[in-house]
């Protein structure tokens, strides 16, 4: 008696398989951690609009931004009214408080041709506008 064990056909099938199977879930899985960011900067965005809206009711000022919310620094450059988003070394999302002739507006720009992530952002339904606080 022999043992017997798997044909070279048998083999170069199964590394066939594998091949297509890998050629099929990486690119899918490559993207999974790109979703991920531009989910999180999405929830920021909506966090932050909602979050300074709320201070400067009760507050009717903001001096910084970071009194209000509290934001990833590896994510977002903070600064006192101004936060940015990133994307490739371009300013991909930016939030303000500006205040002008005694009025002050949140100021919400999206620039979707920066990178991939921007315009899934703006896929996803996220728009540059401008909030009145007062």
């Amino acid at each position: 008696m022999y043992k017997r064990g798997f044909t070279i056909l048998e083999v170069i099938f199964v590394i066939a398989v594998i091949g297509i199977i890998t050629a099929i879930a990486l690119p899918r899985l490559g993207s999974l951690g790109s979703d991920a960011k531009v989910n999180v900067v999405k929830q920021d965005i909506s966090s932050l609009k909602s979050g300074i809206q709320s201070y400067y009711i009760v507050h009717q000022k903001i001096e910084k931004i970071s009194d209000v919310i509290s934001l990833n620094p590896t994510i977002w450059t903070i600064s006192d009214k101004k936060v940015v988003f990133k994307d490739n070394d371009k300013d991909c999302a930016e939030i303000e408080i500006v205040t002008e002739n005694l009025k002050t507006k949140l100021q919400f720009k999206l620039n979707n041709s920066v990178s991939n992530n921007c315009q899934k952002l703006y896929d996803s339904g996220v728009r540059s506008e401008d909030f009145m606080l007062n």
